[in-house]
């Protein structure tokens, strides 16, 4: 729908209908000859050449594959054209897509789940620009053409650099080897943090009310060329939802990026139907809200009002004076409103410029490229302080055509930085292959002083061919920036990590010059996860750092963190002599020797691993860790060991986990006798042990049936453990002892028998801080709500949880409408252990899988088979573990808690 302001009085006046045929539309651009809209699953492109408000023809479909199902609350969204022509959007966390062009075979499509995309409207390029956050909302560039993003939930602003991995609400990047995510650029958040986030439903606190309003963000815009006073010039607005205001930000320029500090609230309204959720600036100053209008939050079932909605347009009297420019007729005056026009025209015509040169004859197209290169020249020998005319001048060249490869080494020697910048960017939007751009890029990165420039710089290491991309990282690898931002480090890394297996030497070369620990532990590590498959590197590592270097605890923790999950490995050749000459100073070098002593089959690593789980000085996670790796040993003396420090009140839940390692008879009797005595984290973590194995768990049930065990310890998720052994004789004894145990694979049963249940009668007599408590036993190990508990599975706090039969889908079957991320496999071990959890990496030689107790490493070696179940982490039935009264606790809990 298109709405029209003739008389320029701040009201539409006239409504006319573009086009009435889609469904599940997000989003609308337009620009480029017509429209561009967001309709999962596809996008689509209606042509309007003529502007006439009339389509010219059918909806064409440019991309398809777009989750419309468990995406939910943040389906794909925001579509914006981006200063290089490119068309932006973004996409929440929810689910995954699998993206491309109509008729691209899955094998061939880009995955996205949170994150930033762009897509290319001449070459059909789709590609992710940055992975991460939780669900992005509003964006906008800065007037040298940086990207940033709100977000919800989790810090709120976010710099969006192309091939960056940002920090996620949950969940893992598809990269396996990513050990480290960026976090948001501001130094606030906008609630009080000594607060639960979703406290937030029960009013603004004056706390909060001071900090912001809330954690929940939709639109952004970046202040420019609005007209307004100083204090708004590029500030970042961004509508807090709860706070029903809007926020503002400051930019500072820090390391490779920025960092936003927060100001005064510009925007608060009293009227509690507003939701404002985008914002964008208009062409006289002023600023346009789309207000949803509504009471509710963030899903559809919780407003109360289908039809409202409002555009409110916001301005400020200093801007009643801006003018508006002739709107152009000849290229040449289209590039010079780019160069020259206020932010609202000059994006316009850049818009307008890119479609006018596709059909333009040659000898005009030649003569505005040629009068945007020479602004650009001419603006990198001298270039004054804020002036944007020579990166938007390069803007325009851009448009027209794409820019020699000449031109760009040329410019990367710009006096002016965003002139550099841009001109590494643009190199970057293909693969670079051509010598001379590679050359002026080893050249930049060897003396580039500005910090933007050099995270561009990062930013281009995936588009480079292996050996180049270690030439170029190893400058930015010892650049004076790194030292002061660890952001950079993590940009090289994402860059190189599966450069090093490729150029090792190169690589090591890089690791060994480099003053940053990080980025030497990355290599090393990810070289050492290649060890099974080619065990020589062990000796180049063990070259690489002498027993008495710096580098020494480096390689260890490297070495370890990067074969850990293996069972066994060959010591390498030089490692006993090496080990004789190392001197460990850190409880954390004391362990990372261990282990590997262990891994490498060294009989004195067990009692290193003994003496530092009995230490108890040293901090508990490292004597926990100890435990497990004495368990993987399997060896007689340490299970003996661990026997002895099941009901330790420090360590003892560590002892009973890494004795699922043992397949022993003694071992589950040893652990039942000692249950009385043992602490409550402890008998938590003995039932995952006991149902680990059929003889074991068979023991269990013994126990359960003696009176040894309380049968009320044991619940769904053990009954679907044992069911997953696969013994029909121990099923049937499940089946005898819980007979509510067949609700575990029965959605529909299990579903309607909670309905039945949760009687109005029944849910009355819930209590919160009781709900409260059954949340903390029951939930917690895998959700958060309210800033408390795990982030295994989704965060409950901005789900429909008020609404009823939400909760018994979700309680009675999650396994219903699972995410795919969220399914479970099925792992059989040699040793009979038998795993059941989420698949969330997958190596040649082994993989990690996410229990409900812990994340574990498993060998390839050790692994019988593996069977998706198709089931959710959190088995079906779980509500029948639960009486009545703890069960009306929970839902009280769950629909009000924070509210």
């Amino acid at each position: 729908v298109v709405f029209e302001d003739s008389d320029h009085d701040g009201r539409a006046d006239k409504r006319t209908v573009f086009w009435d045929q889609g469904k599940q539309v997000t989003s609308v651009e337009v620009g480029r000859g017509g429209v561009w809209l967001l309709a999962a699953p596809e996008m689509l492109f209606i042509p309007d050449a003529d502007e006439d408000l009339v389509p010219d023809g059918e909806p064409v479909v440019l991309l398809d594959g777009w989750d419309n199902g468990g995406v939910r609350h943040n389906i794909v969204n925001g579509l914006r054209w981006g200063p290089d022509g490119w068309l932006y959007g973004r996409h929440g966390i929810l689910a995954t897509s699998l993206v491309g062009v109509p008729g691209t075979p899955a094998e061939s499509r880009e995955q996205i789940n949170c994150g930033i995309w762009r897509y290319h409207p001449e070459t059909r390029r789709f590609e992710v620009v940055c992975r991460g956050t939780t669900n992005p909302w509003g964006m906008d560039w800065t007037e040298d053409g940086e990207l940033l993003f709100i977000n919800t939930v989790i810090g709120h602003l976010w710099h969006a650099i192309p091939n960056s991995h940002l920090e996620r609400m949950y969940g893992n990047d598809f990269d396996p080897h990513l050990y480290s995510l960026i976090p948001q650029v501001a130094d606030h958040i906008h609630w009080n943090e000594a607060e639960a986030w979703s406290d937030i439903r029960n009013g603004v606190s004056n706390e909060t009310n001071e900090a912001g309003g809330g954690h929940a963000h939709s639109g952004m815009l970046i202040c420019q060329g609005l007209g307004w006073p100083e204090s708004y010039s590029n500030a970042v607005l961004a509508i807090n939802l709860h706070g029903r205001r809007i926020n503002r930000d400051y930019l500072e320029r820090q390391g490779i990026g920025f960092t936003a500090h927060h100001g005064a609230d510009t925007f608060q309204s009293s009227d509690p139907w507003f939701r404002g959720v985008e914002m964008i600036a208009g062409p006289d100053g002023q600023i346009w809200i789309a207000d949803w209008s509504d009471t509710g939050e963030c899903h559809e079932n919780d407003g109360v009002s289908r039809s409202s909605g409002r555009i409110l347009q916001w301005h400020h009297d200093s801007s009643r004076e801006l003018s508006r420019p002739e709107w152009p007729t000849s290229l040449d005056g289209f590039v010079d409103l780019v160069i020259e026009g206020r932010s609202y025209w000059s994006r316009q015509a850049l818009v307008s410029l890119a479609h006018q040169a596709a059909t333009a004859n040659e000898d005009e197209r030649l003569a505005a490229y040629g009068r945007a290169v020479a602004r650009v020249d001419s603006s990198s020998r001298s270039r004054s302080e804020g002036d944007v005319s020579g990166v938007r001048a390069m803007w325009a060249a851009h448009a027209i055509q794409s820019v020699e490869a000449e031109t760009l080494a040329r410019w990367m020697h710009s006096a002016d930085p965003s002139i550099r910048r841009w001109a590494v960017r643009l190199a970057a939007d293909s693969s670079i292959d051509d010598p001379l751009l590679i050359d002026s890029l080893v050249e930049l990165a060897s003396s580039e002083s500005d910090g933007l420039v050099v995270a561009y710089l990062a930013s281009a290491l995936p588009r480079l061919a292996d050996p180049d991309r270690l030439r170029v990282a190893a400058k930015l690898a010892v650049c004076p920036h790194l030292a002061g931002d660890p952001r950079l480090a993590q940009m090289i890394w994402y860059g190189i990590n599966h450069a090093v297996v490729t150029e090792v030497d190169a690589a090591l070369a890089l690791a060994a010059a480099t003053e940053s620990s990080n980025l030497r532990r990355w290599v090393v590590r990810r070289l050492a996860s290649e060890l099974s498959g080619q065990p020589t590197l062990a000796d180049q590592l063990l070259d690489w750092a002498t027993p008495t270097s710096e580098q020494a605890v480096d390689l260890l923790i490297g070495m370890r963190d990067g074969t850990r999950g293996l069972s066994r490995m060959p010591a390498p050749p030089g490692w006993s002599k090496w080990v004789a000459d190392f001197e460990p100073t850190t409880d954390e070098a004391r362990l990372a020797l261990a282990e590997l002593q262990a891994l490498f089959g060294d009989g004195r690593s067990e009692e290193l691993l003994k003496q530092l789980a009995l230490d108890g000085a040293i901090d508990v996670s490292v004597r926990a860790q100890a435990m497990e790796s004495l368990g993987q040993t399997r060896s007689t003396e340490a299970i003996d060991f661990l026997v002895t420090r099941i009901v330790d009140r420090d360590t003892g839940a560590a002892a009973v986990e890494a004795l699922r390692f043992a397949d022993r008879e003694d071992v589950p009797q040893a652990i039942i006798t000692r249950w009385s005595s043992m602490r409550p984290e402890a008998r938590v973590a003995a039932l995952a042990t006991l149902t680990a194995r059929a003889s074991s768990a068979q023991a269990l049930l013994d126990a359960v049936r003696d009176g040894q065990v309380s049968a009320d310890e044991v619940g769904p998720y053990e009954w679907r453990q044992i069911a997953a052994l696969g013994s029909e004789s121990l099923e049937q004894q499940v089946a005898e002892l819980w007979p509510r145990a067949q609700l575990v694979f029965d959605d529909r049963l299990a579903r309607s028998r909670l309905a039945d249940r949760l009687t109005e009668d029944l849910l009355s007599t819930g209590d919160l801080a009781r709900g409260g408590e059954v949340f903390r036993r029951v939930c917690a190990n895998c959700h958060r709500l309210g800033g408390f508990g795990e982030r295994i599975g989704p965060d409950l706090t901005g789900s429909q949880r008020d609404n009823l039969n939400y909760l018994i889908e979700n309680i009675g079957a999650p396994s219903n409408e699972v995410a795919t991320s969220f399914r479970t496999s099925l792992i059989e071990l040699t040793d009979g252990q038998v795993i059941v959890g989420v698949i969330v990496k997958q190596l040649p030689d082994r993989i990690e899988v996410q229990t409900k107790d812990a994340l574990r490493g498993i060998d390839a070696r050790d692994i019988e088979i593996v069977q998706e179940s198709g089931r959710s982490l959190m088995p079906d039935g779980l509500a029948d573990s639960l009486n009545d009264q703890d069960l009306a606790d929970l839902v009280k809990y769950l629909r009000e808690a924070g509210r």
